[in-house]
C-alpha cells in the first residue's frame, strides 16, 4: 500500500532479532554464525537466510507485486520489512542497542507491554492461593502454545522433589499433567503483570511480552526456548544478567533440573533481574510510539 498509493508507513517490531546485524548478531536456533564469526561467513549466512526466505514466500508475492506495477523486491527479511518512512523498536537500548549496521531511521521507545497503566486483578481462588504458603515458581510456554506436555511434566517433577509451589499457565490443560497437587495449580490465563511480582522465578518461553513483563517485575528468568525471536530473547537476559537460556529441547531431565535449582538460588542473577525493574516504563514507551507515528504521518520523522 504504501509503495503504490504513497501512504506513510512506520514499521514497527517487537524484538530487536527482527534486526540484521553482522556486529551483535541476533541469536536463532540453529544458528552456528557468532559475533566473531569472520565477515565472509556472515555474509554467507544472511544470502542463505534470503533464500530460505524466498523459497518461504513462493510465487504468491512477487507476483503480487509485478501485478501493481512494483519492481522486484528479493531482501524481504532484510530491507523491505523496515520502512524509509520510520522504523520503530518497541524495546528499551538496554534491552536492544541500536546496532551500527541496522537501519539509520530506527527509533526506540522502549516495552509498550499488554494491559493498561492499571494492573488486571486476580482471581480470588488465586489470590487466597499465593497468600497461602511461599512465593511460586511459573511456568508458561506462551499463549499461542497448544503443547508443552513435556515442559510442564519436568516442571511438575522438580517441584514436588523440591517440595515448591507453582503455577502452570498454558491455554490448553491437555498440556498439563494430572496429579499437580495442593502446592500446583493451573491457570488458562492469568495477567502478567499481577502474578510475576508475586513470584519467585519464572520459566517460559521467552516470547519478547513475556520477557518484559518478567523484568518490569525483577523476575529472574529461565528461558526455554522453542522459535523465532526467544533464543535472541533468552540471550539478551543471559546478557543483562537478569536470566539464563536453554532451547526448549534440551529442557529434559538432568540439565532441567540444573536450570531451575540455578534460577532458584543465583542471588546474583536475582539482583540483576531487581535492577531492571526501575527501568521499564510502559506508559512512556507507548507515549514515545504514538508520537513517532503521528510525526511520520506529518512527514517528520524524528530525528536520532
Amino acid at each position: 500500500v504504501r509503495e503504490s498509493h504513497d501512504v506513510p508507513l512506520v514499521s514497527a517490531h517487537l524484538a530487536p532479532s527482527a534486526f540484521r546485524s553482522s556486529v551483535r548478531m541476533p541469536r536463532f536456533e540453529g544458528m552456528f554464525v557468532r559475533d566473531g564469526s569472520p565477515a565472509w561467513l556472515k555474509r554467507m549466512w544472511w544470502r542463505l537466510v534470503d533464500l530460505m526466505v524466498r523459497r518461504a514466500l513462493g510465487k504468491g508475492l512477487p507476483a503480487l507485486r509485478a501485478e501493481r506495477g512494483l519492481p522486484p523486491e528479493r531482501a524481504w527479511f532484510d530491507r523491505w520489512i523496515h520502512s524509509p518512512d520510520g522504523v520503530l523498536g518497541l524495546f528499551p537500548d538496554w534491552f536492544g542497542p541500536v546496532q551500527p549496521d541496522w537501519p539509520d531511521n530506527v527509533r526506540l521507545t522502549g516495552f509498550p507491554l499488554f494491559g493498561t497503566d492499571e494492573p488486571e486483578p486476580l482471581t480470588p481462588e488465586l489470590e487466597a492461593w499465593l497468600d497461602d504458603g511461599s512465593a511460586p515458581l511459573i511456568f508458561t510456554g506462551g499463549s499461542a502454545n497448544m503443547g508443552g506436555e513435556r515442559f510442564f511434566r519436568e516442571a511438575l517433577a522438580w517441584l514436588h522433589a523440591r517440595g515448591r509451589r507453582g503455577v502452570f499457565v498454558a491455554p490448553n490443560a491437555a498440556a498439563v499433567p494430572s496429579g499437580l497437587g495442593p502446592d500446583v495449580r493451573h491457570e488458562t490465563y492469568v495477567p502478567f503483570e499481577s502474578l510475576f511480582p508475586r513470584a519467585h522465578g519464572l520459566i517460559s518461553h521467552g516470547g519478547v511480552g513475556t520477557c518484559a513483563q518478567a523484568l518490569r517485575a525483577g523476575l529472574p528468568h529461565v528461558v526455554a526456548s522453542l522459535a523465532f525471536d526467544q533464543v535472541d530473547n533468552g540471550s539478551r537476559l543471559l546478557d543483562l544478567g537478569a536470566g539464563l537460556h536453554l532451547p526448549r529441547r534440551k529442557f529434559k531431565g538432568r540439565r532441567a533440573v540444573e536450570a531451575i535449582d540455578l534460577l532458584v538460588g543465583h542471588d546474583r542473577m536475582r539482583a540483576g533481574a531487581k535492577s531492571m525493574a526501575s527501568r521499564v516504563d510502559p506508559k512512556a514507551a507507548r507515549e514515545a510510539a504514538c508520537a513517532a507515528i503521528e510525526a511520520a504521518a506529518a512527514g517528520a520523522w524524528p530525528s536520532a
